[in-house]
């Protein structure tokens, strides 16, 4: 049982088939440490514009400990751009249309084996994402009630295959036709059960604009929706989880990522500050 953080890192081993990633690495263990995520295009590998690599508008900054649960817990500030059009600064705070952005603080703990993130659980996926019905394609919009879960975001210890639930619940949708979303009677509001799982694919090397990592943990979370709407499928994203420093990069995929023109991206770990 590995209750606490702070206990210090241990040595990497291996454990069966397993591969044992060291204790408390995806939970950020340094008050102080920023992360910085920059952007790629997906077709290319080409820096998003305007800056370039220094252009890096995804942001995990650990602010301070703090105790969930009995458990001892970081507080962190997240922050996040869906899509921004150029010469647009992203401020969460006072959103433009043309430049969507999230933040918040949340909590980051290991639970045993666990990192439990403890947020809204959609806060991770894209704002909104494309499905075809009755042949024709529309945009889902959605937003979870209840608030804060605790949210079991990854494994420490996983086999390639390995399956679990992250997050379930219900959540208000909004539906509408591709180019409709400000037409009041083409606009649908439901409300559905979710459930968001993970499933590490493999381990893998993986290039990031900070360094090269080797055998990260590519996880996939896909999202599932049924009930008043009909049931809807979703590869929403993957993740690379890395030994010694966490997440290093994300991609949503073509149809979560929809939101954004076909050049969609990536993001990538591109600065550690604060060490």
């Amino acid at each position: 049982m590995r209750r606490g953080i702070l206990a210090g890192l241990l040595l990497l081993g291996v454990f069966g088939c397993r591969y044992r990633f060291t204790p408390g690495i995806y939970v950020p263990m340094q008050v102080g440490i920023m992360y910085r995520y920059t952007s790629r295009l997906v077709i290319n590998g080409e820096y998003e514009k305007p800056q370039g690599r220094y252009y890096t508008p995804d942001t995990l900054y650990i602010i301070g400990d703090t105790v969930y649960k009995g458990y001892d817990a970081r507080r962190v500030y997240v922050k996040k751009q869906y899509a921004c059009k150029e010469d647009l600064l992203c401020n969460p705070y006072d959103p433009h249309p043309d430049c969507y952005c999230t933040a918040d603080t949340i909590v980051y703990y290991l639970k045993e084996d666990t990192l439990v993130i403890v947020s809204d659980p959609l806060n991770f996926l894209p704002p909104r994402f494309s499905v075809i019905l009755d042949g024709r394609p529309h945009f889902v919009e959605t937003e979870t009630e209840g608030g804060e879960k605790e949210t079991p975001i990854f494994y420490t210890l996983a086999d390639p295959g390995a399956s679990w639930d992250v997050a379930e619940g219900n959540a208000t949708v909004r539906v509408y036709p591709e180019g409709y979303d400000t037409v009041p009677d083409s606009v649908d509001t439901y409300n559905v059960r979710f459930r968001i799982r993970a499933t590490v694919e493999g381990f893998e090397n993986t290039e990031t604009s900070y360094r090269r990592f080797t055998f990260c943990a590519k996880v996939r979370y896909d999202l599932f929706m049924g009930g008043e709407l009909p049931d809807v499928t979703l590869h929403a994203m993957d993740m690379w989880w890395c030994d010694g420093v966490g997440q290093v990069k994300y991609v949503y995929t073509p149809e979560a990522a929809s939101y954004k023109d076909s050049t969609f991206t990536y993001m990538e770990l591109s600065f550690i500050e604060g060490r």
